[in-house]
């Protein structure tokens, strides 16, 4: 029987899991340590939005992320900027076009960014 192996994200939530990953970025993450950031990011905004449109509206988790985005950024002007944010990070997930990861700098403020919009949306719906 082979020892099981724990991951150094294991049972955080998206969001501290991405702070994990860029303060101490695993040997096992090589040079990819960015796009898991981004992706855990991603995951953690995905999942507000949800929770949010869960709570106030479900038809409109059956639409695109795009669509459910701009809808909040419009009846919710205070995370105005959360679907550049969320493009910004599906562009990030994606080396197709990508001329460079994002920089341990950039993706500290997209995540400060990222808390308060997280917060913001948290206390949308208790």
């Amino acid at each position: 029987m082979s020892p099981q192996v724990t991951h150094p994200t294991d049972g955080l939530d998206p969001y501290a899991a991405a702070r994990r990953v860029l303060a101490n970025p695993p040997a096992s993450f090589e040079s990819g340590w960015a796009v898991a950031v981004c992706l855990l990011a991603r995951q953690a905004l995905e999942e507000a939005v949800l929770g949010y449109w869960s709570a106030k509206d479900q038809q409109v988790t059956t639409t695109s992320w795009a669509h459910q985005l701009i809808c909040l950024e419009s009846l919710a002007p205070e995370v105005t900027g959360i679907f550049s944010m969320w493009s910004r990070l599906s562009e990030w997930c994606h080396y197709s076009g990508r001329l460079s990861d994002p920089t341990g700098p950039e993706l500290d403020a997209l995540l400060t960014e990222l808390h308060v919009h997280l917060n913001i949306l948290a206390e949308a719906h208790p």
